[in-house]
């Protein structure tokens, strides 16, 4: 059977291509990240949560959250930050509240509810992938952190030179 890369790149319908052309060094990454999130969804399923939510829940656990941060963290339209919002606040995980530094805006924190199925969801999420990473070679594990740490580097300066919203075609 392929592999997952090669099915993704495989023609989708007349005269088309899920991918013209490889992404060269992030073709695994891409996969690799598509594939984490489709593992964590079992992972996550029994406290009633898929991916976004979980992210939703850990970004809020920092402290009250702006629906604008959260949109931006989870790369997710205002629409959907709206959706999100509302149906974590219908199982009453997370509540509304009036921004202390800014009476307009609102900020999003987690209930008492919310802070126990956090707590409970990550600690099944950090077991998960302490497992991952005890399956990797100690070569593997290095060159991921490694990788990782420097992309995230690069993203942060052009994102401070250019802006979050701003892109290059």
């Amino acid at each position: 059977m392929p592999s997952l890369a090669a099915r993704l790149r495989a023609p989708v319908g007349e005269g088309t291509t899920a991918l013209a052309k490889p992404w060269g060094p992030f073709d695994d990454y891409r996969v690799a990240h598509r594939a984490l999130r489709r593992a964590l969804g079992p992972v996550l399923e029994p406290f009633g949560l898929v991916v976004t939510d979980y992210a939703a829940l850990r970004l809020a656990s920092l402290g009250p959250t702006r629906p604008s941060r959260l949109s931006l963290h989870l790369g997710i339209s205002p629409a959907a930050t709206t959706e999100l919002m509302d149906r974590l606040e219908r199982r009453e995980l997370v509540r509304r509240e009036r921004d202390p530094e800014d009476r307009r805006a609102t900020v999003l924190s987690l209930s008492k509810t919310g802070e126990k199925l956090y707590r409970a969801a990550a600690l099944a999420h950090q077991q998960y992938l302490e497992q991952l990473a005890r399956e990797m070679s100690p070569e593997g594990l290095a060159a991921l952190q490694k990788g990782s740490r420097e992309l995230k580097r690069v993203l942060e300066r052009r994102e401070r030179t250019r802006g979050p919203g701003s892109s290059e075609g």
